[in-house]
């Protein structure tokens, strides 16, 4: 969702809205993270050269 929408969505939520939604996609972020390092972790276990894909 563009800039606009997400704006424009922003104006009907409540405080409490808001908060779970960040949280939401703090908690994906910290996730994609974790599963990047694990990756990175076997690649060094194994050794295997990251690289671009």
């Amino acid at each position: 969702m563009g800039f606009l929408g997400r704006l424009l969505r922003s104006f009907g939520e409540s405080p409490e809205e808001r908060t779970k939604r960040y949280q939401r996609q703090i908690d994906e972020w910290d996730r994609q993270e974790a599963e990047e390092a694990l990756e990175e972790e076997y690649d060094e276990e194994d050794g295997i050269e990251d690289a671009d894909y």
